[in-house]
């Protein structure tokens, strides 16, 4: 989009040290935006649990960004008290204020690959060593990163998804056969009685022995 406004531009460099300025010899002042080059940047971070970030981003709170990114700077500029902690904290939350902007924005590719992990979960729940490690390794993601998008799209963590799907399934056994809820448990990933009890009857509404009563009339 073309626009004849004005442009400005806040840059923060965290590799540059104005106390030690004259011991390296950085090609990127943190001053001057014109001689910006992204391929001279001494250290790139690449983001595993929310990979967006590895990419340009743009935010349409560019205001909150603003006041965010001055206050980091009058900090730095006055030295305060706890001055690392104050940076730190401000710039984790400009991250969670940009993480905002496409938390709910996916792409084909990234709502494949939460398909993908639903049926493989909905599939396999039954599997007593599937985890949240197992499905990340299974589909190359980070842990943290698979959860994310489960969470988004489900509304449930990647591990209570397992623990659903795990429910769901042991409803359908309750009704199907009359082998014992024990045995049941067991089939479907649960490795102690009470946990599934107290699991099934939190998502289901009914005790496992009252719902296989229940359905079974």
């Amino acid at each position: 989009v073309s626009t004849n406004e004005k442009s400005s531009y806040i840059l923060v460099n965290f590799d540059f040290s104005e106390r030690r300025r004259s011991s390296f010899n950085f090609k990127i002042l943190p001053e001057t935006s014109e001689i910006f080059d992204e391929e001279k940047i001494t250290d790139k971070t690449s983001f595993d649990d929310l990979q967006q970030f590895n990419s340009c981003v743009y935010s349409p709170r560019k205001n909150v960004l603003e006041e965010s990114f001055l206050g980091l700077y009058s900090d730095y500029k006055v030295k305060r008290n706890y001055l690392n902690l104050r940076l730190k904290g401000r710039m984790l939350l400009i991250l969670c204020e940009i993480s905002n902007t496409f938390s709910y924005s996916l792409s084909q590719k990234t709502t494949n690959l939460i398909d993908e992990v639903l049926t493989y979960v909905t599939e396999n729940c039954i599997d007593s060593s599937l985890s949240n490690e197992h499905i990340a390794e299974k589909f190359g993601f980070h842990p943290r990163h698979i959860n994310r998008l489960i969470n988004q799209k489900t509304g449930y963590s990647l591990h209570k998804l397992i623990v659903v799907k795990r429910v769901q399934k042991a409803g359908e056994l309750l009704i199907s056969s009359k082998r014992p809820i024990s045995e049941i448990a067991i089939q479907v990933g649960f490795n102690n009685i009470h946990h599934f009890s107290r699991c099934f009857k939190k998502y289901m509404g009914l005790s496992p022995a009252k719902y296989r009563l229940h359905n079974s009339r």
